[in-house]
């Protein structure tokens, strides 16, 4: 991942926390599982950016997914055509 897409995510993330609204412990998980998954860091799925490796790996249901301020941070770091996303070779390691 390239240090532009590193520096989406955090900035798109601390956003969420500085609108002014508590982030529950759901959030928090959330966050940090796409951070790993960009990171190509996955523990418990294959690595694929998926809602449904997203949420394994936070230990969240779909439903809590989409109820998260996280969904929204989310789909707009993955609109975004400037991000990248890890190599499959680096999620198969």
């Amino acid at each position: 991942m390239n240090d532009e897409t590193r520096l989406r995510i955090r900035h798109t993330l601390d956003r969420l926390s500085a609108n002014g609204r508590v982030l529950t412990e759901i959030d928090r998980a959330l966050m940090e599982a796409f951070e790993q998954l960009m990171h190509g860091l996955s523990e418990l799925t294959d690595g694929k950016i998926t809602i449904v490796d997203l949420c394994t790996e936070a230990g969240v249901s779909r439903a809590s997914y989409y109820r998260s301020p996280a969904a929204q941070a989310v789909k707009e770091i993955l609109e975004a055509p400037q991000t990248g996303r890890p190599e499959p070779e680096e999620l198969r390691r």
